[in-house]
């Protein structure tokens, strides 16, 4: 089973121990399709802000899925979501 992309990110950035951390060390726990051209690969940031941005991406494919839940419940319910007649989502 595949560990969920919040979790992964949020184990990311509590495991970096180096001082520097390149982009390419933080697009490798979004899984192997992150792709980023080699100039963003090298770029640096300090562990701290490489811990913040990995907590703020965490933070907002969480906040993503429950909106996404919420929409598909009120797609394939809709006398639970009010929102009128269903949709097709094909």
């Amino acid at each position: 089973m595949t560990v969920p992309i919040v979790q992964r990110l949020r184990e990311t950035a509590a495991a970096l121990s180096e001082e520097r951390v390149s982009m390419q060390t933080l697009a490798q726990a979004h899984g192997p399709a992150a792709y980023l051209p080699q100039r963003v690969a090298e770029l640096e940031l300090s562990r701290h802000w490489a811990q913040r941005v990995q907590g703020m991406l965490a933070s907002a494919y969480s906040m993503a899925g429950r909106v996404f839940r919420a929409r598909l419940r009120a797609i394939s319910h809709p006398q639970a979501g009010g929102h009128g007649s269903p949709r097709r989502l094909a």
